[in-house]
C-alpha cells in the first residue's frame, strides 16, 4: 500500500485493485477502479485488475476486459484533488460507463459460468464502492432552493441532466455529518468530447457493506471506439461548502480545458443590464380576458406590444429590454416573422431604437416546424429536431439570423435571442446526426455555437440570453435567466437566491435576468419585484392588475436605484 498526499491534506491510500480516500484522518471511500465500459445490449466486466505503475502524482492499472482487447485506469494527482479516468483499445461503440461499479468483486462466482458458456448471459450487477457520505447537493434551479437541494445519500439515484434549466453541472457536492468539508465529485470532459447527456450518482443501499455508490454517464451509444479511446474522468476536490465545490468545479474547467469564461459585467453594452419587460406573462393575462384559439402564443402580435409599450409609458418604466415571446413567428423552425402578426417588425425595431429600447426575441430551440426532412435530425424519415450539424439547416440559419438582426434594407433590426428549450435536444440511441458521434451536450454546445456566431457577425451586440449552467456553454451566455418559477413552490426569495447564485458561481461575471416570477399575493409579488432589482437585471413580465398606482411608483423607484448603482457606475466607468 502507498500513499498520496493531495494539496488539500487528503490522503489516497493506494492498493492492488482499489484506492481509499482518507480526509481529517476518516476513511471517506474505498473506490474500486473497476469501472464498466458498456456497449448497447453487452455489460462489461473486468477478469483482472493489476496495478502497473504508480509514482508521487499518478498511478495506473490494467485490466483484462470482458469486451475490450486492451484496458487502462489512471489516477492523476491534481493542485488539490485528482482526476480518474478509464482508457479502452479494440472496436464497437460505447453506451455508458459506470465508474467505480465494483462489478468483479460481485460476480466471481458468476465469471466462471460465463466464460465456460455454462450460464450464457448471468447477471452482471453494479455493486459500488464504499461511501461514508451522509448526503449530496443536486443542482436543479427549475424547482429547488438551496435548502432543498440536499438530499441523504438514501434519496440516490439522482440524476444531472437537462431540464428546462438547459444543461447543469455535471458535479455532484457530497457531505457528511461529522466533517465541515465538503467533496465534490464531478464530470469533466476536453472540448469536442461532451458527447454525453447526463450525470447519474447510483447509491442503492447502505455504503459500507453490500452495496455502495458509483457514478454512470450515458453516451447514447453514439460514441465510436475504432482504436483506442480514453474515457471523460471523474473530477474530485474538496471545499468548504456546496458553492465552493460548484465554483471549483467550474474554475478547474476554465482554467485546464481552455473553457472561455463570461466577461465581467462591466465590460458589456449597458443596455444588455436592463431592466427587462417580456411579454410572456402578459400575453397569457390577454388570453384570459379574451380567449383565442392559439393561446397566448395568438397574442405575441404588434397589437400586443404597442398595447404593452403603452402601458409601461403609463408607469413610467423604461426598460432598455423588450423581449417578445412565443409565437412571433409564422413557423418555429423556418425563423419567419408571421406577416399576419408582424406586418412590420422592421418599423417597431426602429422605433423602440428611438427610445433607446432593444428588441430580442423568442428563440424556439430545436424545434423542426417549417423544416425539411433533410435538414433535421429524422425518426423514420420524421423530422424530429433541427440539426445543428447539417450545412443545409446551419446555411437556413444563417439566413435567417441575419434577416431577423441586420440594419440592410429589407432586414428587421432586432437586437438578439432569448433562447428558449436548449435542453430539449435528442437524448437516445434512436437519433442520429448529420455528422456522426456528435451527441447529448457537445450536440448542444454545436447548435448555441451556431445561433451565437451567426448573430454576433451580424452585431456584435447581439444579446444572447439564455438558461444553463455548463461551464462548457459559458461563452455563448451574455445574459442567464433564472427560469420559470410556479406559485406552489413558493419560497420566492430563498429560490431567486440560489439561481443567481447558481449562475454567478458556475459562469462567473455572467449577467443575471432575474425572470418573471408567479406569486401568489400582491404583497409577494412586490417582495419579488424588490429583490431581483437587488440580486441581478431586474424582469417585468406583467402588468398586475392588482397594482395601485403607488405600487408602480415603487417599482420604478427600484428600477432608478438599480439603474443608478449599475447602469450609471457602468456607463461612468
Amino acid at each position: 500500500m502507498r500513499i498520496m498526499t493531495l494539496g488539500n491534506g487528503t490522503e489516497l491510500h493506494i492498493h492492488d485493485d482499489h484506492f481509499s480516500v482518507y480526509t481529517e484522518g476518516f476513511r471517506l471511500l474505498d473506490l474500486f477502479v473497476e469501472s464498466a465500459v458498456n456497449k448497447p445490449d453487452e455489460s462489461d466486466l473486468d477478469k483482472e485488475i493489476h496495478l502497473i505503475e504508480i509514482n508521487n502524482s499518478s498511478v495506473r492499472w490494467k485490466a483484462v476486459s470482458r469486451l475490450w482487447e486492451e484496458k487502462l485506469y489512471l489516477l492523476k494527482k491534481t493542485k488539490s484533488g485528482f482526476l480518474f479516468s478509464v482508457s479502452v483499445s479494440g472496436s464497437g461503440a460505447v453506451q455508458s460507463i459506470d465508474y467505480f461499479c465494483g462489478t468483479r468483486s460481485f460476480n466471481q462466482k458468476r465469471e466462471s459460468a460465463l466464460l465456460s458458456g455454462e450460464n450464457e448471459k448471468p447477471p452482471i450487477h453494479c455493486i459500488g464502492s464504499h461511501y461514508a457520505f451522509s448526503g449530496y447537493s443536486q443542482v436543479n434551479v427549475h424547482f429547488t432552493d438551496r435548502a432543498r437541494a440536499c438530499h441523504l445519500m438514501q434519496d440516490a439515484p439522482a440524476v444531472l441532466k437537462p431540464y428546462h434549466t438547459g444543461s447543469l453541472p455535471f458535479v455532484f457536492p457530497l457531505f457528511t455529518d461529522w466533517s465541515d468539508v465538503w467533496h465534490g465529485i464531478g464530470l469533466v470532459a476536453k472540448k469536442g468530447e461532451h458527447n454525453f447527456d447526463c450525470f447519474t450518482l447510483n447509491a442503492p443501499a447502505n455504503g459500507w457493506e453490500e452495496n455502495g455508490c458509483w457514478f454512470s454517464v450515458d453516451f447514447g451509444g453514439k460514441t465510436m471506439v475504432t482504436d483506442s479511446w480514453t474515457s471523460p474522468c471523474i473530477w474530485y476536490d474538496t471545499g468548504k461548502d456546496d458553492m465552493d465545490i460548484l465554483n471549483k468545479y467550474a474554475l478547474w474547467q476554465y482554467e485546464n480545458l481552455g473553457f472561455a469564461r463570461n466577461p465581467s459585467k462591466n465590460a458589456v453594452p449597458a443596455w444588455w443590464k436592463g431592466p427587462i419587460f417580456c411579454g410572456w406573462s402578459a400575453q397569457g393575462d390577454l388570453q384570459n380576458k379574451k380567449p383565442l384559439p392559439g393561446g397566448e402564443k395568438d397574442y405575441a402580435d404588434e397589437k400586443s406590444y404597442r398595447l404593452f409599450h403603452s402601458m409601461l409609458k403609463e408607469r413610467n418604466l423604461e426598460p432598455s429590454i423588450i423581449m417578445i415571446d412565443d409565437k412571433w413567428q409564422k413557423e418555429y423552425g423556418t425563423l419567419e416573422p408571421d406577416p399576419e402578426k408582424w406586418p412590420d417588425l422592421r418599423k417597431f425595431a426602429d422605433e423602440m431604437h428611438a427610445e433607446g429600447k432593444h428588441v430580442i426575441l423568442w428563440f424556439r430551440c430545436w424545434h423542426p416546424e417549417g423544416l425539411p426532412a433533410d435538414e433535421c435530425i429524422t425518426v423514420n424519415g420524421m423530422p424530429m429536431f433541427a440539426d445543428p450539424t447539417n450545412p443545409k439547416y446551419l446555411s437556413r440559419l444563417k439566413d435567417a439570423i441575419h434577416h431577423l438582426l441586420s440594419e440592410e434594407k429589407g432586414c428587421c433590426n432586432c437586437d438578439g435571442f432569448k433562447l428558449d428549450f436548449i435542453d430539449k435536444y435528442p437524448k437516445d440511441n434512436r437519433f442520429e446526426a448529420f455528422e456522426p458521434g456528435v451527441y447529448g451536450l457537445e450536440l448542444g454546445r454545436k447548435l448555441m455555437e451556431a445561433i451565437c456566431t451567426f448573430a454576433k457577425a451580424v452585431k456584435l451586440d447581439a444579446l444572447m440570453n439564455m438558461t444553463h449552467l455548463h461551464p462548457y456553454l459559458a461563452e455563448f451566455c451574455d445574459q442567464y435567466r433564472i427560469h420559470d418559477f410556479h406559485t406552489n413552490q413558493r419560497g420566492t426569495r430563498a429560490t431567486m437566491e440560489y439561481r443567481a447564485e447558481c449562475a454567478k458561481t458556475l459562469m462567473p461575471g455572467v449577467l443575471v435576468d432575474m425572470d418573471g416570477f408567479w406569486c401568489v399575493t400582491k404583497q409577494e409579488q412586490l417582495h419579488m419585484l424588490k429583490y431581483n432589482a437587488k440580486l441581478g437585471v431586474p424582469a417585468l413580465y406583467r402588468f398586475y392588475s392588482g397594482f395601485n398606482q403607488e405600487d408602480w411608483e415603487q417599482v420604478k423607484a427600484w428600477w432608478d436605484e438599480y439603474k443608478a448603482t449599475e447602469i450609471d457606475t457602468h456607463i461612468n466607468e
